[in-house]
């Protein structure tokens, strides 16, 4: 897997996560709207790259073109944004000897939209998405090697979650990433409840293990991994 960047998405519009495998290590990035201070602190403690965007929900008593028009306008923003910090993550990895980090071939995966997603949400993120999509294979061209989207049962699938009962719950997506054998201090701080509530876990908790769940899915469904 050497030489390779493989990149998984949890995508949303109000907080997408994204995981970055390279050399054997993991990275974990989210860009929340609204997020209390004691839980953005916790996520620079344990090295989560953490971007808070100061937007307000699109107000619905504005006329329908400019709805249109915002959404684009964010769709647009959150793109760059996420493609900037893939370039300045992958820009800090080089040394003056080593440039490979911005030469080396490059795979992304997401999780296809569910049934669940209906109405104009549904649209709103599928516009998103592909926005993000689009400025990713414009950006990286050649780089580019694989773009996949999983169904969510997928990626459940190889997180041990598609059971009966399971499908539905966000804590056995994150039960199930604590035993993954994962060298990072987010881990170290989840498996020891830190981002624990008293009825779930913090916010995005769950967005960043659904994006390494991607990545995992795409290592085993594409075989990189057995």
């Amino acid at each position: 897997m050497s030489k390779c960047v493989f990149i998984g998405f949890d995508f949303s519009m109000n907080k997408p996560a994204m995981c970055i495998l390279y050399e054997k290590k993991f990275h974990f990035f989210i860009w929340p709207t609204d997020i209390p201070k004691n839980t953005i602190k916790l996520y620079e403690e344990c090295n989560v790259n953490i971007n808070v965007r100061h937007i307000g929900s699109v107000s619905t008593s504005i006329v329908n073109s400019q709805i249109v028009l915002e959404h684009t306008k964010r769709q647009v923003e959150l793109a760059d944004l996420i493609l900037n910090t893939i370039d300045e993550f992958m820009n800090s990895l080089c040394t003056e000897d080593d440039n490979t980090p911005n030469e080396c071939d490059i795979f992304i995966s997401s999780e296809g939209l569910s049934f669940a997603s209906k109405g104009d949400a549904g649209l709103n993120l599928a516009g998103y998405k592909a926005v993000l999509l689009t400025k990713l294979y414009t950006h990286y061209n050649d780089r580019l090697k694989g773009l996949y989207t999983y169904p969510p049962i997928s990626i459940k699938s190889i997180a041990g979650c598609a059971g009966k009962g399971k499908m539905k719950d966000k804590d056995a997506m994150i039960n199930a990433f604590k035993k993954e054998p994962i060298s990072h201090q987010f881990h170290t701080y989840l498996c020891n409840g830190k981002f624990n509530t008293k009825v779930h876990y913090m916010k995005c908790v769950d967005d960043i293990v659904d994006s390494y769940f991607a990545v995992k899915t795409m290592l085993k469904k594409e075989g990189f991994i057995k």
